[in-house]
């Protein structure tokens, strides 16, 4: 997760900037639990949807694991019953239970898919329910290694004089 960090930290106000161009809350609120006590938002980003949970949940605990997000989440989008916090959703460490549990395109980031799932249902309060919109392609793509070698031998081998003039 500490390349994903990285990759977020290095330009998070343009992040912010498209995210807020992008209407994508309408799954998330056609898709409310019941009970509207305590939501946890994973990889909240720049707090555009925690914000808006918040005016339907008596709190929201928000993480994420870029603190320049965290930032601009608590500048441009605070509430009193939000509460923003610098965690990896890998190592969550929360001891509350939730009554919704959501998060936006975030889990295809996650390298260690079934042992988070395990932990994020251990939090969620009996009748609640879990609620992620992620990106899916049908064919898997290779791992951020392979393009970086790619780059990187494009990089080192210098191009090839044209042979037809021989």
């Amino acid at each position: 997760m500490k390349l994903v960090y990285q990759r977020f930290d290095s330009f998070a106000a343009e992040y912010d900037f498209m995210a807020s161009l992008q209407p994508k809350n309408d799954f998330f609120f056609n898709n409310l639990s019941r009970n509207r006590s305590a939501v946890l938002d994973i990889g909240c980003g720049s707090g555009i949807l925690a914000f808006e949970l918040a005016k339907h949940y008596q709190k929201v605990v928000a993480i994420d694991i870029c603190q320049e997000m965290l930032d601009i989440a608590k500048v441009k989008r605070s509430a009193a019953n939000i509460q923003y916090l610098l965690m990896d959703a890998e190592n969550l460490t929360l001891d509350e239970k939730f009554d919704l549990i959501t998060s936006a395109n975030t889990f295809h980031h996650i390298q260690k898919l079934p042992a988070t799932l395990q932990k994020i249902t251990k939090l969620l309060k009996p009748g609640g329910k879990v609620v992620f919109l992620d990106n899916v392609l049908q064919v898997e793509t290779p791992a951020t290694i392979v393009y970086v070698l790619v780059l990187i031998s494009a990089i080192a081998t210098p191009p090839q004089p044209n042979q037809k003039g021989k």
